[in-house]
């Protein structure tokens, strides 16, 4: 996101030199995505461990369902959760999903079988469906439109980041303590930090915010249109949403996109459920090798995300936003085939 400077108001009076609490708020927001990632994907990790699956009694059918109802809860949760963002804001509600995600992770630490971490799971899956979803309401508040793809791919990078360190750092502290529940102790508790930083330092709308100046505000506003909405009663609301909704049920790009990321996603979930225990089992990689492995991938997302977003703002500032979010959508896929066998 470039650095931008804003001399005068619409008056042409002479302003300060903008504040910086947006790039705050967008930080603490890549944070929560990093601990999003390491608290969603570490479970693979340990599941390749036999000590860990033969303390909780879990045979192969039942590692899968354990790591399925994760993606269950998750999608299901998808909607409802960002409506909420929508309805209270994203500063209240981004912070329950922070802590609580991060005190289901805790409570994995705590399991004793499948019943246990089916349901420790589910609600995992659940708290972190909003969280995406509430922080790109956040990038929208807080970030001027022609940074928008930038914004959104810097959240994508703190989720490719914390994949790739929780792989590697998971595996590393179980072969060095011996013990795996302390870990999931520790990431909940680091987690429950991020949220607490998040309610700090955001609020639902920068001018709510007592260190955000004028000039900052001007250059957040640049670009999108000047609407003050009404303020509605709950019912309202309510109406207001459901006209929302069937209008996204109509929209042929809003079924395209979901498309996309249900394919996307089907190679995704490989890459931190199943790969962990097939580079172990059937490539006969060392645990610690295996990790760092199937961390690459996602370190090529990290670098994908950071490329894809640039990109997606600099199409957009000379097509239009419509080819600038639909043509990087459409290529990117094609640049990730991979061979048929490793």
């Amino acid at each position: 996101m470039a650095v931008e400077t804003a001399s005068h108001d619409a008056a042409g009076r002479p302003l300060a030199a903008p504040t910086a609490v947006r790039y705050q708020v967008m930080l603490v927001a890549v944070a929560a995505s990093f601990m999003l990632y390491v608290d969603r994907y570490c479970l693979g990790e340990l599941l390749k461990h036999k000590s860990v699956t033969g303390e909780l009694g879990l045979d192969e059918k039942q590692l899968f369902w354990s790591q399925s109802a994760f993606f269950w809860s998750y999608g299901l949760m998808q909607v409802p959760s960002g409506w909420l963002a929508d309805r209270f804001g994203p500063r209240r509600l981004l912070t329950i999903y922070i802590v609580g995600w991060s005190l289901f992770a805790a409570a994995t630490g705590l399991v004793t079988g499948l019943e246990s971490l089916f349901l420790v799971r589910l609600g995992l899956g659940v708290m972190q469906a909003g969280a995406y979803p509430t922080s790109a309401n956040v990038s929208s508040r807080w970030i001027p439109l022609a940074d928008r793809g930038m914004a959104s791919a810097l959240i994508a990078f703190g989720g490719r980041f914390g994949a790739a360190a929780g792989l590697v750092l998971t595996t590393a502290l179980v072969q060095s303590s011996g013990s795996w529940r302390w870990i999931m102790l520790a990431y909940g508790l680091l987690g429950c930090l991020v949220g607490a930083v998040f309610w700090f330092i955001a609020r639902d709308r920068p001018a709510e915010h007592p260190r955000v100046n004028d000039a900052e505000l001007t250059i957040i506003e640049r670009g999108r249109p000047r609407e003050a909405p009404p303020r509605m009663s709950a019912s309202e609301h309510l109406r207001e949403s459901s006209r929302g909704v069937v209008q996204l049920v109509r929209s042929l790009s809003m079924w395209a996109m979901c498309v996309s990321q249900f394919m996307t996603n089907i190679g995704w979930v490989f890459l931190v459920t199943a790969l962990p225990k097939y580079l172990v089992e059937e490539r006969h990689f060392a645990m610690q090798g295996g990790a760092n492995m199937n961390a690459l991938a996602m370190v090529a997302g990290m670098f994908g995300t950071l490329l894809g977003g640039r990109l997606t703002d600099v199409i957009s500032r000379s097509l239009g936003l419509r080819h600038g979010r639909a043509l990087p959508l459409a290529v990117s896929p094609r640049c990730s085939c991979a061979p048929r066998r490793l």
